[in-house]
Formats: C-alpha cells, sequence, structure tokens
C-alpha cells in the first residue's frame, strides 16, 4: 500500500480556499483569544499565496484548529 499526496499548496492559493481560510483565521473571536501572534498568521497566508514561501501545512493546521475551535469552543 502507499498513499498519495495531496495538492495541498495549489487548493489552498485557489481564491475560495483562501477566503474560508482567511475567514476562520482572522475572525474576530479567533485573533482575540490570542493563540497565536496573528502578524505571523497573516505572513504565513500571504507569503504562499504570493508564491514566496510553502507554508500549506502550517497553514492548513491553523485552519483546521480554527474550525475545531469554532464548533466545540464557541460558546
Amino acid at each position: 500500500k502507499k498513499g498519495f499526496t495531496l495538492p495541498l499548496a495549489r487548493w489552498l492559493k485557489e481564491p475560495e480556499a483562501r477566503k474560508n481560510i482567511e475567514d476562520a483565521l482572522y475572525d474576530k473571536q479567533f485573533t482575540e483569544q490570542g493563540f497565536f501572534k496573528m502578524d505571523y498568521v497573516r505572513e504565513l497566508v500571504e507569503s504562499h499565496a504570493s508564491g514566496r514561501q510553502n507554508n500549506a501545512e502550517k497553514i492548513w493546521r491553523l485552519y483546521m484548529f480554527a474550525l475545531w475551535r469554532k464548533t466545540y469552543m464557541s460558546f
């Protein structure tokens, strides 16, 4: 058996995916909780979108955490 890799880097550059990611990561409730330095998060997203750096794995993990937090920690 051999797995396959997802084209995550390419997917995260697509406009709809980027909008969803930014909506989740830049959400006021998420940013105000102070889990992450938002300047760094913004730089990760921007440098990936511009093609300067492949930050797909980091962005994906942040995005999944933001969605998890919204689902399980929003009261």
